[in-house]
């Protein structure tokens, strides 16, 4: 496998000028960057999460124009279970959700004031309303399975959970919806919200593509990728590099050789080196994969009287 350093040497030595092995390194991880945009498929991983149950127990009370919210026995009990301060932990009552920001034992302090009519001894939901993903997460795959009921989940968008549940009334027994839901404010990762809330603790396996692994410059990149497919793109950035080094020199025929180089080899790149490396990244190809197999859980596509007797549950 090569190297960071074999890569970054090998562009510099092409075209016989040294604009800095540190700068021709930076060059290589910009250019696995570029690639790992493609959602390649070294970068695949899974994950489990836990999405806590919904929080009902006991009764609740809360003053119009106040933001504490009051809980009997039960409902400081439920609440002790859990570190419900802060993070994606909401209130809701009626139809207002408020975010929790700290609980001290029956006494819950709220976001925002209730503005509602006030609630003596009512009922109320606390939800965990968003889940908080791996920092490593850059792109989310649409397969999401819940593994207590062994079946997958649809995973839609916000806009569309916005629009068929505004007010998201329902806790039932587990999840069927997905949506993105933004990144958390403390750690940048990403968060998905699940509806509706389940009444017990859930977990959910994910598929998701992990963002690129910066390297050092002695670092071995992935096994798929050659130094001769990589350095291409690398080479356009030491020729812009050249440019730019021609221009701060006034030399500006210099300056537009290497203009006119780097668009070439900008060619080069994206017609034939990157679309090499994306191949090589595949073990097995999806489409064919989903097409061929049996046991892949997909229902093929019907093209003859026999599947459609077959897809029917009879036999011909």
């Amino acid at each position: 496998m090569p190297t960071v350093e074999a890569v970054a040497r090998a562009a510099l030595r092409d075209i016989g000028m040294d604009a800095g092995l540190l700068n021709a390194a930076a060059w290589v991880q910009e250019r696995y960057e570029e690639l790992t945009a493609r959602r390649m498929k070294h970068l695949q991983k899974r994950v489990s999460v836990r999405v806590p149950g919904a929080i009902t127990a006991g009764t609740i009370s809360i003053t119009q124009g106040d933001n504490l919210v009051t809980g009997n026995t039960a409902a400081e009990t439920a609440w002790g279970l859990q570190a419900l301060s802060g993070g994606s932990w909401y209130f809701q009552s009626g139809n207002v959700w408020l975010k929790i920001t700290a609980v001290s034992g029956a006494i819950m302090s709220l976001a925002s004031d209730w503005t509602e009519t006030s609630v003596t001894a009512g009922t109320y939901r606390v939800v965990s309303r968003y889940v908080t993903l791996p920092t490593d997460v850059q792109y989310l795959s649409n397969y999401v399975t819940h593994q207590r009921r062994r079946r997958p989940i649809y995973v839609g968008g916000m806009p569309e959970l916005e629009i068929l549940q505004p007010d998201r009334l329902y806790t039932t027994g587990g999840p069927n919806y997905v949506a993105e839901s933004g990144v958390d404010a403390t750690s940048g990762a990403r968060q998905i919200e699940v509806y509706p809330y389940s009444t017990q603790d859930e977990v959910l396996e994910l598929r998701y593509w992990a963002k690129p692994t910066v390297y050092a410059l002695t670092d071995e990149l992935p096994a798929f990728i050659t130094t001769n497919e990589l350095k291409e793109g690398v080479l356009i950035d030491v020729m812009r590099w050249q440019m730019a080094a021609a221009l701060r020199r006034n030399d500006k025929e210099t300056a537009a050789h290497w203009r006119n180089e780097y668009r070439a080899q900008e060619t080069r790149w994206m017609t034939k080196a990157l679309p090499n490396l994306i191949k090589r990244d595949q073990a097995i190809e999806d489409l064919g994969l989903v097409m061929r197999s049996p046991s892949s859980g997909r229902q093929n596509e019907i093209r003859t009287a026999r599947e459609m007797v077959y897809s029917r549950g009879s036999r011909p």
